[in-house]
C-alpha cells in the first residue's frame, strides 16, 4: 500500500477536493462506518442526499440542496453572498443548520453553507418538520445536518481545482493518512479555498443627463469574495471501546465586498466585510452491541469568532464603478463606522443509548449551548462616541426517546419528548420593558414506519416544536433594531404523512421515489416589525401550512437516470389582530410556493479512449413567480413580484484510471435567464465551469 506524503497536502492549501465517484453502475458503497444516521427503514421524516455523483459536478452544496425535494434556497447574488434555506415554506432561524449533529457556528463554519464546496460533504440530512433529541435543537420547521467526510479503511487524497466564469477559482484536498493502521490510528486533513470576482452582468436604471431612468447593462465591480479553511483531525477508530475517538483543529476566515443595498437600487464601492473562527472539538462515540447493549457519544466544541465591516467611505458611486461625488458625511449606508466584534461559541452533546435487545432502544441526550458576543462600533466623526454591547445565550435542549420495532422489523416507531431552556443576557432594554429572563419549554412528539410491502413504506411524524428567541432578537442591535426582551417562544404543531419508496430493481430499471403531504400550524411567529426610524422583533404572525411534495428517480440499464420532484405549499395568515389582523386570509408574501427539478444524465464507459465512464447531465430548476407584498393589496397586474424562472446546468464529466482522474466542463444558467430570488436582485446569467481531479490511494 503506497502512503500519500502529508507534505503534498500542507503544501498544497489551494488544492482540496473529492473527485467523481467513478462507478458506471450509479450505485454508491461508502466504506468504514460513519456517525449513526437515517436510512428508508428509520420512521423520521427525513431525505438523505448522497453527494457522490455532486462532487463529480461543479456546483457548489447550495446548487445541491436547491434541487432536494421540499427545500427552496435563496441567494443574494454569486458565490459567497448569503442565503436562506427554507423546508416547507419554513426559514431563517427557524431552520436549524447542524455539522456532524452539532451546530455549525460550533464548529467552525464562517462562510455562508450555501457556497461550501461538496467535496467537504459526504451526504446532507434534511428533517422536514420533525428533528430528532439527538441534534438537541429548537429547530421550528426542521433542520439540515451536513455529515463529513470521514473514515476511510485506507491512505488516501483527494485534490481538485475548479475555475470558472466572474473570476472564480476554487480548490480543495481531503484525504487521510493511517498512522498506525493495526491501531486504527488516522490522521484526517480538509482544506480549501475559494475566490471569486462576482463580476456578472446585470441590468440596471441608471439616469441620463437629463435625471431621466434608462436600464442599461453594467458589470458588478465591488463583489469579491475569498474564503479559506483548515482541518485537521487525529484519531482511533475501531477499537472495541470506541467506535471513534478524535480530536480536530480548524481555522477559517471569509472575506466579502458589498455590492449594493437590500434591492440593489443604491450602488455601493468601499464595503467590506469579514469573519473568521479558530477552534476545536473533541468526539467519542460507542454504539452499543451484542453483550454489551450500552452506546454513548460525547461531543464537544469551542469556537472561538471575530467579525467585522467597515463603512466609512464618503465616496458615492455610480453603477459604471465610478465616483460620482463626495457624500456630506461618511458611510455608504449612512452610518460611517467600523465594527470590531468578537465571541465564542461552546457547545457540546451527551448522549446514552440502552439497546436490551434489537428491537428496542432507548435514548437520552443534553445538548448545552453558550454564545457570546462583544461589539464595538468605531464612528469616523470626534463628535461621535463609540458604542460598546455584550450579551449572551445558553441554550440545553435535553430529550429522551424510545424506539421500538414490531413484526420483525415491519413496524417501527420512536416517542420522544424534549426540555428547552435558555438563559439570555444582555443590555437593558431603553423602553422601560422588563429585562429579558430565563425561560423553559416543553415539546415532543412521535415518528411511525410501516413496511407495507418490500421497498414500499408508509410514515407518519408529529412535533409539537419550540424555537426559543435568539439574543439579536431579544437584545437589537444598538442602531436600528430595537430590543424586545418579552418576545414568546415560536411554536408549531407539524405534521408529515408520507410513501417512500426505496431502490426498488425492475425489468424496466431501478426506481425509487416518494410523496409527503404536510400541514404546520405556526403560532407567535415572530416578524422584524418596521416603525418610524427603527425596527424590532414581535410576536404577530399565526400562519398554517399545507402542501404536498413528491419526487421520483429511474435508473435503466445502469446508462440513464432520470429524475424529478415538485412542491407546492400555501402558507395562509390566520393572525386575526395586530399589524397583519387586516391580512387574514392571505398567502404570505415574499415566499416561494410552487417549486421543483429536473435531471437527466446519461454514463457509458469507453474503454477505447481509455475513460471507464463518459457522463452528460442536465439539471433543471423551475420556480412559479411570487408577489413580495401581501396578495390582497394592491392590483395584482402591477404589483412586485419575483417573476417565473426556468434555469438550465449542462455538464459533462470524464473519469479515467479507475476513477482516480476526473475532468469536468459545465455551463450554468445554459439560457442565460434573468434570475432573481429576491425582488431586484439579480442572479448570475450564463456562466462555464472547469474542474480537475485526481484521487491518490
Amino acid at each position: 500500500m503506497r502512503r500519500w506524503p502529508l507534505a503534498l497536502a500542507l503544501a498544497a492549501p489551494g488544492l482540496l477536493a473529492r473527485p467523481a465517484a467513478g462507478d458506471p453502475t450509479d450505485t454508491v458503497t461508502v466504506l468504514g462506518a460513519r456517525a449513526p444516521g437515517p436510512d428508508a427503514r428509520d420512521p423520521e421524516a427525513v431525505q438523505v442526499v448522497d453527494t457522490a455523483e455532486a462532487q463529480t459536478e461543479a456546483g457548489d452544496l447550495g446548487a445541491v440542496l436547491d434541487r432536494a425535494q421540499g427545500v427552496s434556497l435563496r441567494r443574494t447574488g454569486g458565490l459567497g453572498a448569503r442565503s436562506t434555506f427554507a423546508i416547507h415554506g419554513l426559514s431563517e432561524k427557524r431552520v436549524r443548520l447542524f455539522i456532524d449533529g452539532l451546530p455549525a457556528d460550533a464548529m467552525g463554519l464562517s462562510q455562508d453553507p450555501a457556497s461550501l464546496p461538496v467535496q467537504l460533504i459526504e451526504a446532507v440530512e434534511i428533517y422536514k418538520g420533525v428533528v430528532p433529541i439527538r441534534f438537541g435543537g429548537d429547530a421550528l420547521g426542521g433542520a439540515l445536518n451536513l455529515v463529513t467526510r470521514r473514515d476511510w479503511p485506507e491512505d488516501h487524497l483527494d485534490l481538485s481545482v475548479q475555475a470558472g466564469a466572474f473570476g472564480t477559482l476554487r480548490s480543495s484536498a481531503v484525504g487521510r493518512l493511517m498512522l498506525a493502521p493495526d491501531a486504527g490510528l488516522f490522521l484526517d486533513l480538509e482544506v480549501f479555498q475559494d475566490q471569486t470576482d462576482n463580476d456578472y452582468p446585470v441590468q440596471v436604471l441608471i439616469p441620463d443627463a437629463q435625471g431621466r431612468p434608462g436600464e442599461e447593462t453594467v458589470r458588478r465591480f465591488h463583489d469579491a469574495y475569498a474564503a479559506r479553511g483548515l482541518t485537521a483531525t487525529v484519531g482511533v477508530t475501531g477499537r472495541r471501546w470506541a467506535d471513534r475517538l478524535a480530536l480536530t483543529v480548524f481555522g477559517n476566515r471569509a472575506d466579502k465586498d458589498l455590492q449594493h443595498s437590500v434591492t440593489m437600487s443604491v450602488p455601493y464601492g468601499d464595503i467590506t466585510q469579514r469573519e473568521a473562527r479558530v477552534g476545536a472539538r473533541v468526539h467519542y462515540r460507542r454504539a452499543p452491541r451484542p453483550g454489551s447493549p450500552w452506546g454513548a457519544e460525547v461531543l464537544a466544541s469551542h469556537a472561538q469568532l471575530e467579525q467585522g465591516w467597515a463603512d466609512v467611505s464618503q465616496n458615492q458611486w455610480s453603477w459604471r464603478g465610478e465616483v460620482v461625488r463626495a457624500r456630506p458625511f461618511p458611510g455608504e449606508r449612512g452610518r460611517g463606522e467600523r465594527l470590531e466584534g468578537t465571541g465564542h461559541v461552546t457547545a457540546g452533546r451527551l448522549g446514552l443509548s440502552w439497546a436490551p435487545q434489537p428491537a428496542h432502544r432507548l435514548e437520552v441526550s443534553a445538548t448545552p449551548q453558550l454564545s457570546a458576543v462583544d461589539r464595538r462600533f468605531v464612528p469616523v466623526a470626534a463628535n461621535r462616541k463609540v458604542r460598546e454591547e455584550a450579551f449572551s445565550l445558553l441554550k440545553v435542549v435535553s430529550g429522551v426517546s424510545w424506539r421500538a420495532e414490531a413484526w420483525g422489523g415491519r413496524l417501527a416507531n420512536d416517542l420522544f419528548g424534549k426540555h428547552y431552556h435558555a438563559r439570555p443576557e444582555g443590555p437593558p432594554p431603553a423602553t422601560g420593558e422588563a429585562p429579558a429572563v430565563r425561560r423553559h419549554a416543553y415539546g415532543g412528539g412521535d415518528a411511525l414506519r410501516f413496511t407495507l410491502v418490500d421497498h414500499l413504506h408508509l410514515k407518519a411524524a408529529y412535533e409539537w416544536a419550540v424555537r426559543l428567541p435568539d439574543p439579536r432578537e431579544l437584545f437589537g442591535d444598538g442602531v436600528l433594531l430595537e430590543a424586545t426582551p418579552g418576545l414568546k417562544d415560536e411554536r408549531s404543531h407539524n405534521l408529515n404523512l408520507g410513501l417512500e419508496l426505496t431502490r426498488m430493481r425492475t425489468p424496466l430499471g431501478a426506481l425509487e421515489g416518494s410523496a409527503h403531504l404536510f400541514q404546520r400550524w405556526t403560532r407567535d411567529l415572530i416578524i422584524l416589525v418596521p416603525t418610524l426610524d427603527t425596527a424590532r422583533y414581535q410576536n404577530v404572525a399565526d400562519v398554517d401550512t399545507r402542501g404536498v411534495e413528491a419526487g421520483v428517480r429511474w435508473t435503466v440499464a445502469q446508462a440513464l437516470t432520470l429524475s424529478a420532484n415538485g412542491t407546492w405549499l400555501r402558507a395562509v395568515n390566520e393572525s386575526d389582530n395586530g399589524q397583519f389582523g387586516r391580512f387574514r386570509g392571505d398567502r404570505m408574501p415574499n415566499q416561494p410556493y410552487l417549486f421543483g427539478a429536473l435531471g437527466a444524465a446519461v454514463h457509458q464507459p469507453l474503454p477505447a479512449l481509455g475513460l471507464d465512464r463518459v457522463r452528460l447531465y442536465w439539471h433543471g430548476r423551475y420556480v412559479h413567480e411570487y408577489f413580495l407584498f401581501w396578495e390582497s393589496q394592491g392590483r395584482r397586474d402591477t404589483k412586485l413580484k419575483v417573476p417565473t424562472q426556468l434555469t438550465h446546468d449542462l455538464g459533462l464529466t470524464l473519469t479515467a484510471a479507475r476513477g482516480r482522474l476526473l475532468a469536468t466542463a459545465e455551463v450554468q444558467n445554459l439560457t442565460d435567464t434573468q434570475r432573481f430570488d429576491s425582488v431586484g436582485v439579480q442572479l448570475p446569467g450564463r456562466g462555464w465551469q472547469l474542474k480537475l481531479g485526481v484521487s491518490l490511494d
